[in-house]
Order: C-alpha cells, then sequence, then structure tokens
C-alpha cells in the first residue's frame, strides 16, 4: 500500500519567492520615486527663485527706463536737444496753433484741404 507523504518536495517553492521579490521592487520603486520627486520639487523651487529674481531685475531696469524715457520726453530735454542737433526748430506763434473742436455736438467737420490752407497762412 502506498503511503501519503505528511510533507511536500524539499524542493524551492516559487509563490512565496516570487512575492517576497515583487514586495521589494515595489518598496524600492516607490522610494526611487520618491526621492526623484523630492530632487524635482527642489530643482523646481530654484527654477522659480531664479525666475522671480531675474523678473524683479527687468522690472527695476523697466522702471529705469520709464523714468529716463519721461525725461527724454520733456520740454526741457526737447529744447535742448533741438539746440544740440542746430534743427532750427522755435515754438509755433499763437495764430499758427489751430485748434479743432472734439466730441462737440455740431463741431464742424475739418478736411485735410482745410488744415492745408490754413497752415499756407501768412
Amino acid at each position: 500500500m502506498a503511503r501519503k507523504r505528511k510533507t511536500r518536495s524539499a524542493g524551492v517553492r516559487v509563490a512565496p519567492l516570487l512575492l517576497a521579490v515583487g514586495i521589494c521592487l515595489f518598496a524600492c520603486g516607490s522610494g526611487m520615486g520618491y526621492i526623484w520627486h523630492r530632487n524635482r520639487n527642489a530643482q523646481l523651487g530654484r527654477e522659480i527663485q531664479a525666475a522671480t529674481a531675474q523678473l524683479e531685475g527687468l522690472r527695476s531696469t523697466n522702471l529705469l527706463l520709464d523714468q529716463q524715457l519721461d525725461g527724454l520726453r520733456s520740454p526741457r530735454a526737447l529744447e535742448a536737444a533741438v539746440r544740440n542737433l542746430n534743427l532750427g526748430l522755435v515754438m509755433p506763434q499763437p495764430e499758427q496753433i489751430l485748434r479743432i473742436p472734439e466730441g462737440q455736438p455740431g463741431a464742424a467737420v475739418v478736411s485735410s484741404h482745410t488744415l492745408r490752407m490754413a497752415v499756407r497762412r501768412p
């Protein structure tokens, strides 16, 4: 009569080994992913700080250029530039200034011919 064996063969069990290897791979992959994300977040933080510093520098440069432009647009600076470049420009006489009413109901429409004639007046 054949006896039933109470123990299995001494061979290596594959299922528990694969389960242990899978758990180890999952834990290692999760740890590496966590570290990668932390490094990426730190790198992005440094890039944001650099971009913010560059933005502040550009804003201050823009402010300085705006102030310089305002200075160059001032009547005093324009008159000095005209004198330095010997352009021979002078302020117009009051009779040379043509005022056109704007936005008033019933205001006359001024044609380009009328403007040319007004400029040619002696």
